[in-house]
């Protein structure tokens, strides 16, 4: 019998809680107006600058930890039945090998990078090929969600290397096209596998952001 003190079984959709993290996070920042300050002096305000770099660096990382998240899942499962005698399991063992541990797996050099683990995920289950099928979004995952996310995980003070880096996710890119390439990625392998995408890849279904504000406020 079950203990009735305990807390219920709980299971987390680890996938659908990074994407909405990573949605929501592109929320206002509230703020006061300074006298004498213009808006458009006032938007290059360090403090403020970096209230939003801190926003923008939530939906760069989120965004890849839902791919990551998601692969991972299915590449786990299939390492778990890696021994039947089935199609995808023969695959995998071509593919990666009989490891016994499945943490080690991740030096691999078909696991190492999230690009190289998508295609390998896709070779093993038989999906078409993303880099293939959907080649701009491949390209704005490999430069988009792995160069943002090397830089901010792995980021060190050489002036060029930091600086080109922050003009790119800063200056050149809009937020929102990280959580665009993880819906058009994780969109692709749903449609793949033949079962209709859950509604949460569309629109957040879980939580939403109203906001932060930014402390000191400016006043």
């Amino acid at each position: 019998m079950d203990n009735p003190q305990l807390p219920p079984k709980v299971q987390w959709d680890l996938t659908h809680c990074y994407l909405e993290v990573a949605r929501a996070a592109m929320t206002q920042i509230h703020t006061k107006a300074v006298p004498g300050l213009s808006p458009e002096m006032a938007e290059i305000s360090p403090p403020l600058l970096s209230a939003k770099f801190s926003l923008v660096s939530i939906t760069v990382l989120y965004s890849f930890l839902a791919i990551e998240s998601f692969l991972n899942y299915q590449l786990y499962q299939l390492w778990k039945r890696r021994s039947e005698s089935s199609v995808a399991s023969r695959r995998f063992l071509e593919e990666l090998g009989d490891e016994a541990e499945f943490e080690r797996l991740k030096v691999h050099p078909k696991m190492r990078e999230i690009p190289a683990r998508l295609k390998t995920y896709c070779k093993i289950v038989g999906f078409a090929l993303p880099h293939e099928r959907i080649p701009d979004t491949w390209r704005r995952l490999s430069e988009l969600v792995e160069e943002s996310r090397h830089f901010l995980v792995h980021a060190y003070p050489d002036p060029v290397h930091f600086h080109g880096n922050m003009a790119r996710i800063m200056g050149k890119t809009k937020s929102g096209e990280y959580v665009r390439v993880t819906e058009e990625i994780l969109a692709f392998l749903w449609a793949q596998s033949g079962k209709a995408a859950p509604e949460w890849l569309a629109h957040n279904t879980l939580l939403a952001f109203r906001g932060v504000t930014l402390l000191p406020v400016l006043e």
